[in-house]
This record gives C-alpha cells, sequence and structure tokens, in this order.
C-alpha cells in the first residue's frame, strides 16, 4: 500500500526508470530528463531527444469505510512522459518512436511494489515544434492510500 503522495510519486517515477537503460542503449547517449517538480529552467538540447515526466491526480475518493482510525483513499491519475525529437537528422523520428514504444513497456500491464497499477498506455503524436517532434506516452494508474 501506498503511505502518501510523495510516496506514490516517487514509485511512478521509479518505474519510469526501469527502462532508462534500454532507452540509453538504443540512442547510443543518455537523454535529459526533466521530472516534475525538478525543473532547472536549464535550455535543453536541439540536436538530441530530451523527456519531461509528470503526473497528474484526477480523483482521489475514500474507498472504505473507518476501521480502526485508519481510512483507505483510492487515487485516479495520469503519467505523462513527454518525447522532444530533434529535427536534426531525418532518422531521427524513427528513432524516437522506438524510444516511446519502450517508455509504453515501462508501464502497459504493470504494478508497483506498492501496489501502483497501469493501465490504458498509449503514445500520442501531438504537433511539432520549431527544433523537435513531439510524442507523448501517457498511462492511467490507480492506487490505494491508507492515512
Amino acid at each position: 500500500m501506498i503511505i502518501s503522495y510523495s510516496n506514490a510519486r516517487d514509485e511512478i517515477f521509479k518505474q519510469f526508470g526501469t527502462v532508462l537503460s534500454a532507452v540509453s542503449t538504443l540512442l547510443t547517449y543518455t537523454p535529459e530528463i526533466i521530472y516534475q517538480g525538478v525543473e532547472t529552467g536549464a535550455k535543453m538540447p536541439t540536436d538530441k531527444l530530451w523527456m519531461r515526466v509528470s503526473q497528474q491526480t484526477i480523483t482521489e475518493e475514500q474507498a472504505g469505510p473507518k476501521a480502526d482510525a485508519v481510512r483507505r483513499y483510492t487515487s485516479d491519475g495520469l503519467v505523462f512522459v513527454q518525447l522532444f525529437i530533434a529535427k536534426t537528422k531525418v532518422e531521427n523520428y524513427a528513432i524516437g518512436t522506438q524510444v516511446a514504444q519502450l517508455v509504453k513497456t515501462a508501464f502497459r500491464g504493470k504494478q508497483t511494489t506498492g501496489c501502483i497499477w497501469f493501465r490504458n498506455v498509449r503514445i500520442q503524436e501531438l504537433p511539432s515544434e520549431d527544433a523537435w517532434y513531439r510524442l507523448n506516452v501517457v498511462s492511467e494508474y490507480q492506487y490505494d492510500e491508507i492515512s
């Protein structure tokens, strides 16, 4: 069981981390990753793929009656992994889609040790920007928190 929002956030980001070695191997470099709440304002590279990871709680409801002064709450939300794929080489978009597929495998059908369950994982194509093609990997998640 999850004991706090911070604990859940750490587990969600840790789950993303399970594919970083494979991503670095595919890219032949370690990409810059910005985690929600840890943004530095530094300029991101325009010649390499980089990612931003964030989560958004959608609902949190009490899941059961109070028992022994302990309450259980069910939280539902979304985790987003935004991929920014440099437009500098023709093959970069194809490589970016492979990275998105690896990220998707980090969440699809997975459950963390704290029982965060991921489902409905998908890759979303987005309009490109001046320097980057854009893809998002989105997963719904659910967990129970005891308080």
